[in-house]
């Protein structure tokens, strides 16, 4: 659940609360990353660290296209590193303009590979890097319609609303991929069966969802 702040919040708050964040490494955000299968061995990217009061934060920052920070999301953690949770749903904390950017996992020179969480996106890119693929890597914290493109790889989740990001990729000429259950979603499948497991979505070796019995999924290799 993606609590937003109270008042209008902009990328000037965002970047301030960077500037604040400090390293991940040995604090409840590293352990929040490894309970996701992430050690930091597998992060390419900067993740960093807040506290409050009364909680911790694992920090993502979400870029334009310049590079800029335009927005952060803080997902809430207890000491341990366990994500606190409304509803069984963890809770996030977005400041700034999310859907003006969007978190990058990985910049390579290859295929745009898009899907809905920094977790997810930090698997697909640890996957990506340890089979020598090249491609760049982004999550669309707001949608990831708005990332889509005939050129993209979209790796969707296994969940409620694939079938209606299927059905924008397909208005975007884009390529899908998801997880075969029990997975939901590419970091589920990267905990479960590591970089192969991951290699394989994007292959094209899982199943269409039922709203396209016929569709197939290019290989991007290719």
């Amino acid at each position: 659940i993606d609590l937003r702040e109270t008042r209008k919040t902009t990328s000037q708050d965002a970047q301030a609360l960077w500037a604040r964040a400090t390293s991940a490494l040995g604090t409840p955000a590293e352990a929040y990353l490894r309970r996701r299968g992430l050690a930091p061995e597998h992060i390419l990217v900067d993740v960093r660290h807040m506290r409050s009061r009364d909680y911790h934060y694992a920090v993502f920052s979400i870029t334009n296209d310049a590079g800029d920070i335009v927005a952060v999301q803080r997902v809430t953690l207890d000491e341990t590193g366990a994500p606190i949770t409304t509803d069984g749903r963890k809770r996030k904390v977005t400041t700034g303009p999310a859907g003006d950017g969007a978190f990058v996992a990985l910049m390579g020179d290859g295929p745009l590979i898009v899907c809905e969480g920094p977790e997810d996106a930090l698997s697909i890119a640890a996957a990506c890097a340890a089979s020598d693929f090249k491609a760049t890597v982004k999550a669309a914290l707001t949608t990831p319609r708005r990332l889509m493109r005939e050129d993209a790889i979209v790796f969707a989740d296994r969940d409620a609303s694939i079938d209606s990001v299927m059905e924008a990729a397909r208005e975007a000429g884009a390529r899908v991929c998801a997880p075969q259950a029990p997975h939901k979603d590419a970091n589920d499948l990267w905990r479960a069966e590591g970089a192969a497991g991951v290699m394989t979505a994007l292959q094209g070796a899982c199943e269409p969802a039922p709203l396209f019995p016929s569709w197939s999924i290019v290989d991007p290799a290719q």
